[in-house]
Order: structure tokens, then C-alpha cells, then sequence
């Protein structure tokens, strides 16, 4: 049967392997500021409730896919 990699990150490595490597780009900056904001968030209001962010990701397809 088939088989499908994929790796997490895109890493610089990986357009590079043989084949190249399918991965999912986390929007790494967008992540960062959420969870800064969060954080200041529950240092303001301890009992706030808590909140599920969705920041998506990006599907970078090469031959693994």
C-alpha cells in the first residue's frame, strides 16, 4: 500500500530530502503574540475563562503527500 509522510515545521531541510518532504507551517509569530496576549490576559483577570484559538496552518505539499 501506499504511505504518506509528512513532517511539522517546514523545515529548511526539507524540500532538500529525497523525495522531498510534504510538512505543515505553524504561523510560529502569530502563535507567539496569542500566547503573550493570553498570558497577560490571565495575569489581569485569574478567573477569566479559558479561550481556544484555532491559528491554522499551511499545508506545504512536495512529494511525500
Amino acid at each position: 500500500g501506499d504511505l504518506a509522510i509528512l513532517g511539522y515545521g517546514d523545515l529548511d531541510i526539507g524540500p532538500f530530502t529525497n523525495p522531498p518532504l510534504s510538512t505543515i507551517r505553524p504561523p510560529r509569530r502569530d502563535i507567539a503574540d496569542t500566547v503573550v496576549e493570553q498570558i497577560l490576559h490571565r495575569f489581569k483577570d485569574p478567573d477569566a475563562p479559558s479561550v481556544n484559538i484555532d491559528p491554522g496552518i499551511d499545508l506545504i505539499r512536495r512529494s511525500t503527500t
